[in-house]
């Protein structure tokens, strides 16, 4: 059960039922200072007003902000049921994302159902003008992104549109609101909302497509990559129809046998089942599965783009925090083994894991590490200059001896990490 405190001031004074920190474990609300976040809040009326919410670490009233009492609505007994957080900024989310390792975030600009997360004068159907909210989150996202470096691209589903008349529903229109022109939509939305969000939000480093109908035709196709113009250098996947193949290709929640030989490529997946946030999703991958995941898309070529579900409230799920910061405390071990390599140079994976090379080097990623203390590299033609774990800053020699059928790594009895351990092998020449 959350632990509960009174606040009491003059004039004032308001009961405060909130989830403690999982950061710092002390904050009693979300800190915009980075201290804390919340995971839930109610209210229990005891008095004339509402006290403002304060962060027991940096004592600042402002650190949150609460929705005014008239927005709330009062049950039979006056009890205020559910407070309105509004999101105060971007910062946590992307500095998770960023010690997680992430080098670029993705995120939905439009989907299936038609809203625009974002403020637009092409249509109403937006959350700034649809909804109390009157912020655009992703004004603040591109902002915060371009703070803390991180490349930002947009989803945009721009053929289904559940909500606009003449757009598609690949499963078939269920309302008469739903007919309409195709050619109508793709003037009067599409193209004014790629305009919008090519010109708005700074440098957009990806345009991520949704769905490829039937109705994405070459001349219609034409009409959307001459937005992206605006955008010099900006990638695109292959979703977008019409017989563009796009600058990567997309696989969804699968990791391709052998990758996608010849063609950049990126897997996106899910932490649960679900794309959105589930509180019934139980069916939850363990850090070891993601970065193993993660491992293997790297080894064949791939990026993985890996999915965050927020809460009604714009937070994250506590287990997306926990798996995010597990995956960091990996990656800022073994980051070197993932960022800027390329697949690995043998046709298939060893026994005992997968590799991934730079110019020079191989970086063998260990998933079952030999009892006998022997790790072979079958097929290894290339002189081993040196040996040694990515996890052991002295970079301390391990013994290497070629053979027949490859090089055999001598390696300590226990793995650096239990759930993958890297192995750096600097070689001469190409293996």
């Amino acid at each position: 059960m959350p632990e509960t405190t009174t606040v009491p001031v003059v004039e004032k004074r308001i009961m405060l039922d909130l989830n403690r920190c999982i950061e710092c474990k002390s904050c009693m609300a979300a800190c915009y200072y980075g201290h804390g976040r919340i995971t839930g809040l109610s209210f229990v009326d005891i008095g004339p007003a509402l006290l403002p919410v304060v962060c027991r670490q940096c004592s600042d009233p402002a650190c949150i902000e609460v929705c005014p009492a008239k927005a709330m609505k009062r049950d039979a007994r006056g009890v205020v049921a559910r407070g309105l957080f509004l999101c105060r900024g971007c910062g946590s989310c992307v500095r998770m994302a960023k010690d997680a390792g992430m080098r670029y975030i993705v995120i939905t600009a439009k989907h299936h159902d038609g809203f625009a997360m974002f403020r637009s004068k092409a249509d109403p159907f937006n959350i700034y003008d649809a909804t109390p909210f009157k912020r655009d989150p992703l004004k603040e996202l591109a902002a915060e992104c371009q703070k803390q470096g991180i490349k930002l691209g947009f989803y945009y589903s721009q053929a289904q549109d559940w909500h606009q008349p003449g757009a598609d529903a690949v499963l078939g229109r269920w309302d008469k609101a739903q007919d309409g022109d195709f050619d109508v939509y793709l003037r009067n939305v599409v193209l004014p909302h790629l305009k919008e969000l090519m010109t708005n939000y700074g440098p957009i480093a990806v345009l991520w497509w949704d769905t490829a109908t039937g109705s994405m035709t070459p001349a219609r196709t034409d009409q959307m990559k001459a937005m992206l113009t605006l955008q010099p250098g900006i990638i695109t996947n292959n979703r977008l129809g019409g017989d563009n193949p796009g600058d990567t290709y997309t696989s969804e929640q699968e990791v391709p046998p052998n990758g996608v030989p010849g063609k950049d490529w990126e897997s996106c997946m899910t932490m649960g089942i679900h794309w959105g946030y589930n509180k019934n999703d139980k069916n939850l991958k363990s850090s070891a599965e993601l970065i193993r995941t993660l491992i293997d898309i790297v080894s064949k070529g791939g990026n993985y783009l890996l999915n965050v579900g927020p809460t009604a409230e714009g937070l994250f799920p506590e287990h997306n925090v926990q798996r995010l910061a597990e995956i960091g405390k990996w990656m800022k071990v073994n980051g070197e083994a993932i960022h800027g390599t390329t697949r690995s140079p043998f046709p298939t994976a060893p026994a005992w894991g997968r590799v991934t090379q730079k110019p020079g080097k191989l970086y063998l990623h260990v998933l079952n590490w030999p009892k006998d203390g022997k790790l072979v590299v079958p097929g290894l033609t290339a002189k081993v200059k040196t040996a040694y774990l990515l996890a052991d800053a002295n970079r301390a020699a391990l013994k290497t001896t070629a053979n027949a059928g490859g090089v055999e790594v001598a390696v300590p009895a226990q793995a650096p990490d239990t759930v993958a351990s890297v192995v750096v092998l600097e070689i001469e020449g190409k293996p």
